[in-house]
């Protein structure tokens, strides 16, 4: 009686770790990842691969997850901010990216520009923060972070600021990792 009931509870605990291990190894995203803006390496439109979304675009609001993201003090005062619209969208070249890649937005009077890119768990792999007024263009190297590799799937969320007016605007643009050097090679970054 007692071999078999030694043997049950071995199988048991066998299942009940096996199970444990799925759980922890392949977590479920909380943010999907899936449409992509292509943009060759000058900031022109390519296509878009995926499900419609609002790519580089200021929408309503985010989740309170993502809201969370720009919970991260900077060394910029919001002093002589004013909560001025910013009408343009976010420029990213070239997405898919394999080293580096550039945004470009413009405003029109002085805000702080907060930028996250995260994973599709919502780890921030890099912050970043500015106070700015007219063009700006930011080069980010993502291949820095040891977790980014060929075939990453990025959000990068940006939000504006001023004073008295916390993320008054905010957005994403979702980020394709892979060594594509001209359009006619984006297809291949999505198999």
């Amino acid at each position: 009686m007692l071999k078999p009931l030694l043997l049950y509870s071995l199988i048991l605990l066998s299942f009940l770790a096996c199970n444990k291990d799925k759980e922890t190894s392949s977590p479920v995203p909380l943010i999907n990842i899936q449409g992509f803006d292509l943009f060759d390496y000058n900031g022109n439109f390519v296509m878009h691969k995926g499900p419609p979304d609002n790519d580089w675009k200021f929408i309503d609001s985010l989740s309170s997850e993502e809201m969370k993201l720009f919970d991260f003090e900077t060394s910029f005062s919001l002093q002589n901010t004013k909560p001025f619209p910013i009408t343009e969208n976010f420029h990213v070249a070239p997405n898919p990216f394999l080293h580096n890649f550039q945004c470009t937005i413009h405003s029109a009077d002085s805000v702080l520009l907060k930028i996250i890119i995260a994973d599709s768990n919502l780890n921030i792999l890099i912050k970043y923060s500015i106070k700015m007024k007219g063009t700006r263009s930011l080069a980010f190297r993502p291949e820095d972070v040891t977790s980014v590799t060929t075939g990453s799937a990025l959000r990068l969320y940006f939000s504006v600021s001023a004073k008295d007016h916390l993320n008054f605007q905010v957005g994403y643009g979702d980020l394709k990792v892979c060594d594509a050097p001209d359009p006619s090679y984006y297809n291949s970054c999505f198999y």
